[in-house]
């Protein structure tokens, strides 16, 4: 980046970029906190039915256990 290019972007960034000592007007964790609980979702059927076979799998055969362990 040549010097010309380096000075138009300081320039540029000085006019379009709010200062960096600028106190935010107020607390942005509660919308987060909102946001978040408005995105919960409910955990799919079949995701219960993997774990349920993942189970099942570790109680009736469990010789799997290394190999699982390997995979992980």
């Amino acid at each position: 980046m040549s010097e010309i290019d380096e000075l138009e972007l300081r320039k540029y960034l000085k006019v379009n970029v709010p200062a960096a000592d600028v106190e935010l007007r107020r607390d942005l964790w509660v919308d987060v906190a909102r946001r978040l609980e408005q995105n919960e979702k409910p955990v799919p059927w079949f995701d219960w039915v993997l774990l349920g076979a993942a189970a099942a799998c570790l109680i009736f055969s469990p010789q799997i256990v290394p190999m699982l362990l390997y995979h992980l």
